[in-house]
């Protein structure tokens, strides 16, 4: 489903955009793509997201049982994030009224914008495939937890497993703290572009020099991109947040995750995203439904 409402919207925005979609449809096909690519690593792998007490699990029960793959798939998780951000701030510059702020989105520029979504990425993937690893610590609660569920514990579990949890001594290393740091600076960036993007689109549709028609098209667009930020932080962003947090800090020292619960929320969010795209922009939204008739 995920593919099919990718695809989908990937066709609506490369054949039914109108003119002055031009560039922001370009922004709109590398957030489509990446969300593909999300879906194509969701089916390959078919991971499983687990907290038990005060560890957190992450491995694969689909055709190919690799760490690596399993840190891209983390990867693209936090890329998303970043592409959303990317938007609120491209649709600011977008309805500014300096005229240096409208340029064009050639390749060259593209290409740097997709280096920057791929970069952070990958040390996203990096640290947490260096720093969120199997340890000798993790044996008893984790063979324990895989004959609760009954599934085989890994044959190679250092290579397979994607795990934390707080050590007896509940000392933190040098690594976490640097995945920690990393983390926060990325958020606090992307947050910080989002909020200050929101305020100046707000106040940019509520000027009375502005025409009804442009404010109703720009407002259409800034709803789908608030949706668009509202469904990963519901789906992904959130509950991921609070069930690593839980562990580190001893606060779910007895709970524990079914195991379909965190698996079905992440996969929701490649089908439901793109629906945001299709339906809540005008354009699109009528052409999907002639679609549908025909």
């Amino acid at each position: 489903m995920g593919i099919v409402s990718n695809l989908i919207a990937l066709y609506l925005v490369h054949s039914k955009s109108r003119k002055n979609l031009t560039q922001y449809k370009k922004l709109l096909s590398i957030f489509l793509i990446a969300d593909l690519f999300y879906t194509l690593l969701q089916d390959l792998l078919k991971p499983k997201i687990i907290v038990s007490g005060q560890l957190f699990l992450l491995f694969s029960l689909g055709s190919m049982n690799s760490k690596a793959l399993l840190s891209i798939y983390c990867g693209c998780v936090s890329m998303s994030f970043v592409i959303i951000s990317f938007n609120f701030v491209f649709r600011a510059i977008a309805i500014s009224d300096k005229e240096y702020c409208h340029s064009n989105l050639n390749w060259k520029k593209l290409t740097i914008i997709v280096m920057i979504f791929i970069f952070q990425s990958l040390v996203w993937g990096a640290l947490t495939h260096i720093n969120f690893t199997y340890e000798n610590s993790y044996k008893i609660p984790t063979r324990k937890y895989f004959a609760s569920i009954n599934y085989e514990f890994p044959d190679d579990p250092l290579n397979e497993l994607i795990i934390f949890g707080v050590n007896q001594s509940k000392s933190i290393s040098t690594g976490i703290i640097i995945t920690i740091v990393y983390v926060e600076t990325i958020v606090g960036v992307c947050v910080t572009g989002i909020i200050g993007s929101s305020i100046f689109i707000v106040k940019r549709l509520s000027s009375n020099t502005l025409s009804s028609t442009w404010r109703r098209f720009h407002k259409q667009l800034f709803i789908s991109l608030i949706v668009q930020l509202m469904i990963p932080c519901f789906l992904l962003y959130i509950p991921c947040s609070l069930f690593v947090v839980m562990p580190f800090f001893g606060f779910a020292s007895s709970y524990t995750t079914p195991p379909w619960l965190l698996t079905t929320v992440f996969s929701l969010y490649p089908i439901v995203d793109p629906l945001a795209i299709i339906f809540l922009i005008g354009d699109y939204r009528i052409a999907f439904v002639q679609l549908i008739r025909k």
